[in-house]
């Protein structure tokens, strides 16, 4: 994944590193799983940094409210 892409991933909130500087950052499984799918998204259906931090909060939601089901 490129940089620049993990960069406007964190400036959207799709992941929330921890660590003060870029070089600091830090990961978790969680977050290694998102940055996956949205790889996928940009890759495959070329969606915007915008577009995937939307897409995956409402994929987070329907998760939750499946669970409640």
């Amino acid at each position: 994944v490129e940089t620049t892409f993990i960069y406007e991933l964190v400036e959207f909130d799709v992941l929330q590193p921890a660590g003060e500087d870029p070089e600091q950052w830090l990961f978790d499984l969680i977050a290694l799983q998102r940055a996956k799918t949205a790889q996928r998204l940009r890759r495959d259906l070329e969606v915007n940094a915008a577009g995937i931090a939307v897409i995956l909060d409402l994929l987070e939601q329907i998760e939750i409210l499946k669970k409640r089901i």
